[in-house]
């Protein structure tokens, strides 16, 4: 992986001098939390061709996805913003208050459609949270009444919600007029989009 980076950033390093044609910036928030090369070089490609139109890109990630913020900055992106960073500053209380309505819903024995019209402040967290779960354990059809699937979800489903806090915090931060995802249904993009 640390070839294919020097090779990239000596072969494409001319990335980084492309400049927004003149006239007003707008921001695009690119949505980028992986540290894959792939996907990183694929985003950062669809970013610069907004800043090509016009728009300054400023990336959401984690801040340990080291390598994708290199090859980011390869294009030339070098304002960044933390998820991780976001979700540290959800309150303890707002924490709290998640973790019981959380519960309280599972109190409710929900099935699969129940949980895909679970919703928190707008954000379809239900679907999201199903839809990682079943990312993570590759089956098509998952069973609520599994002890396994109740354990993810219940782990799952309150970290879907504060993320949504998370995504409230950094679109305040950011106030973006448009925003880049690749990937829109998973537990982390879910909610911010």
């Amino acid at each position: 992986l640390l070839a294919d980076y020097w090779q990239f950033k000596r072969r494409y390093q001319f990335l980084s001098r492309i400049a927004p044609p003149e006239g007003p910036q707008r921001t695009v928030l690119v949505v980028s939390l992986t540290d894959f090369p792939y996907k990183v070089k694929e985003e950062a490609m669809l970013a610069t061709a907004l800043k090509l139109r016009g728009y300054v890109p400023v990336v959401l990630t984690f801040s340990w996805c080291r390598r994708g913020m290199r090859y980011h900055r390869v294009f030339g992106f070098d304002r960044f913003v933390f998820l991780d960073h976001a979700l540290a500053r959800v309150p303890d209380a707002t924490v709290e208050t998640i973790r019981r309505q959380a519960a309280s819903f599972f109190e409710t024995r929900p099935n699969v459609q129940a949980l895909k019209r679970f919703e928190y402040r707008g954000a379809h967290v239900g679907r999201h949270a199903l839809s990682t779960i079943t990312r993570m354990r590759f089956d098509g059809r998952i069973q609520l009444d599994n002890p396994a699937v109740q354990a993810q979800l219940t782990r799952l489903l309150p970290k879907a919600m504060r993320t949504v806090h998370a995504a409230e915090d950094v679109l305040d931060r950011v106030v973006p007029s448009l925003a880049l995802f690749h990937e829109k249904g998973y537990l982390d993009q879910g909610p911010g989009f």
